[in-house]
């Protein structure tokens, strides 16, 4: 798990500093990470290592729980696309129902990273998905010597 979560703070640094702003300022704003859920540990320990880092970096983070509801997730994008923040890291609740919300953060000149979900109906500025051992189907079998 630790290994996941550090590469995911890698993945991170990098996307953070391609879609956000290229130089280092004094202060650089918020950036939005749009959580589905803090049930799991996935969720939370994302969240924690997210917001270190971009504090770290120099960013406000400000993260929202859409307690896996849609409609409140689509009503966070709504309201944070009108405060316009210099970035929106995106866990959607319903995969392609925030594809319009997407778009209009884009409209709006907000970049959008896709973490830890596949939206496909959609075009995203930076996709990040965990690796591909979370999938059952991809992962490694292990013989078992008796």
């Amino acid at each position: 798990m630790k290994r996941l979560l550090l590469g995911l703070a890698g993945a991170m640094a990098v996307a953070v500093m391609t879609i956000a702003s290229p130089a280092f300022a004094e202060s650089k704003g918020k950036i939005y990470y749009m959580v589905p859920t803090l049930l799991d540990e996935f969720q939370t320990e994302s969240v924690n290592a997210l917001e270190k880092f971009l504090k770290d970096v120099g960013y406000e983070p400000v993260t929202l729980n859409a307690d896996n509801k849609t409609d409140l997730q689509q009503s966070q994008m709504n309201d944070v696309i009108n405060l316009k923040p210099k970035a929106i890291i995106l866990a959607a609740v319903d995969f392609n129902a925030l594809a319009p919300y997407i778009d209009k953060a884009r409209a709006a000149g907000i970049p959008v990273m896709i973490f830890d979900r596949q939206i496909t109906s959609t075009k995203s500025d930076l996709r990040r998905s965990p690796a591909p051992w979370r999938s059952a189907k991809s992962r490694p079998t292990r013989s078992r010597r008796c």
